[in-house]
């Protein structure tokens, strides 16, 4: 399917692009992921940080050194550019849960932030507990995740292992603190970051919640 590049946003080393559809908007569930090819050809899986309801696509690009297809993002990209996107994937994905934990590493708030806008939006009643770990006070939708916590919708912890933010956690977070902080049984534990993160909590933790589901790179 056929997009076009609507905005670019910077928020330090992350860009937050929306892209509109040509014709009608791709299909999907909260939570999954498409693959992106660029006009350059360039083409690469990422996480849709929108949700199904809101009339475009929305994701967040970690620029780094050396990568195809966010160098093209960070210092080629221009409004309007098309980016062809694939049928959605994957299965960390909303399916109604009541009662649900998510532990985000960086990026990983892409798919995060869409099941949340999507529970929001759609007026879903439960415990939804969000732990949102970033280096530093540079967290893509951090006020919008904070107004959803005062708003009383989510339980929220943040924490940055690199700054020291007043008002904030400072370091990273433990399987300990997960589950002193929140209830974890009968929920379904949502992990998206690294590798090695998503499988040191899901081992800490798999059997005090219901399910775990994992999107992990690395």
């Amino acid at each position: 399917m056929e997009y076009s590049i609507k905005t670019i946003e910077s928020i330090g080393p992350y860009r937050i692009v929306k892209l509109i559809p040509e014709k009608e908007n791709l299909d999907y569930k909260a939570g999954q992921f498409v693959r992106l090819t660029n006009i350059e050809g360039v083409g690469r899986p990422y996480s849709i940080a929108a949700c199904p309801s809101f009339p475009y696509l929305e994701f967040i690009f970690h620029i780094v050194p050396g990568g195809q297809f966010t160098t093209y993002i960070a210092e080629k990209a221009k409004l309007g550019d098309k980016v062809e996107v694939s049928k959605a994937a994957g299965h960390f994905t909303y399916n109604g849960e009541k009662k649900a934990v998510f532990l985000a590493g960086g990026s990983g708030i892409a798919p995060v932030i869409g099941i949340i806008r999507h529970i929001v939006s759609n007026k879903i009643e439960g415990e939804f507990s969000v732990f949102y770990s970033n280096k530093d006070f540079s967290a893509p939708y951090l006020s919008e995740l904070l107004s959803y916590s005062k708003a009383g919708l989510i339980k929220l912890y943040v924490t940055f292992t690199r700054e020291d933010v007043s008002g904030f956690h400072n370091g990273r977070f433990t399987p300990e603190f997960i589950e002193k902080e929140t209830s974890l049984g009968g929920a379904t534990l949502f992990i998206c970051g690294s590798m090695a993160m998503a499988k040191a909590f899901r081992d800490a933790l798999k059997d005090k919640v219901e399910a775990v589901k994992i999107e992990a790179w690395g």
